[in-house]
């Protein structure tokens, strides 16, 4: 596991060491749920699956900042939240598709990606199955997740990525990782013109192990926003723009 640099916390004189204590622990483990999280939700939705569909329409706002937006909401029977974020990318839609499959890039806007592995690579109906492992700061465990996924492109050109969590014997669980086996979601790519896509990620994702989901679901917006932010980021690197160039 990466060794974690914990953020210097000031504490109040009138509170006594072990409330102090509690404030450090409490916000330390915001910190590793925030990374975990954003890592989550960056690289599963590159991976979605044939039997995932898209959310309901979101309920509520929950942020709207340097254009990027994001809503929640809470389906019935599901204790995950579920999300829909969007924002638009100087790029086309090759091009951003690139930026979430290749398994070289997505590390490079997506924390603590460790590795992806394809299990197996897209048949005629553009299903694959992947591996993706999270390398995680201690004292968190690290994760896998393991998604059977489809890609299409309508006529129009846009792009869609739908995925859910599966089993899969040619990835056991291994003691050392915990296994997150409930992820549905995944990734839309539309032409915006002018240059520009619209990108919309959304689903649920419930983290598993010592996580308490109630945490996580709070994390949802903020996450999602430092995601996007992320990938924007990436596609304005020249080195970036000039690999997807000749793309269509």
């Amino acid at each position: 596991m990466k060794a974690l640099s914990i953020l210097r916390t000031t504490t109040s004189p009138a509170l006594p060491a072990a409330g102090g204590a509690m404030r450090m622990a409490r916000a330390t483990r915001g910190r590793l749920v925030q990374g975990l999280f954003c890592a989550f939700i960056a690289v599963a939705g590159v991976v979605p699956a044939h039997a995932a569909e898209p959310v309901a329409p979101p309920a509520k706002l929950a942020l709207d900042r340097q254009g990027i937006r994001v809503w929640t909401h809470m389906a019935e029977g599901n204790p995950a939240v579920n999300y829909r974020a969007t924002t638009v990318l100087n790029s086309t839609v090759a091009g951003a598709a690139k930026l979430i499959l290749d398994p070289d890039i997505a590390p490079q806007w997506a924390p603590y990606v460790h590795r992806i592995d394809v299990i197996s690579p897209p048949d005629s109906a553009g299903i694959m199955v992947f591996r993706m492992e999270l390398d995680l700061p201690f004292p968190l465990q690290d994760r896998d997740v393991v998604v059977r996924a489809r890609i299409t492109r309508t006529a129009d050109g846009v792009f869609t990525l739908l995925g859910e969590a599966v089993t899969d014997a040619r990835a056991p669980v291994r003691p050392d990782v915990v296994r997150i086996t409930r992820y549905q979601g995944g990734w839309t790519i539309r032409p915006a013109g002018a240059g520009q896509v619209e990108v919309t990620t959304r689903g649920y994702a419930d983290l598993g192990g010592a996580v308490p989901l109630s945490l996580a679901n709070l994390l949802v917006p903020q996450q999602l926003f430092h995601m996007l932010s992320n990938m924007r980021d990436q596609v304005g690197q020249p080195a970036f723009r000039k690999m997807t160039a000749s793309l269509d």
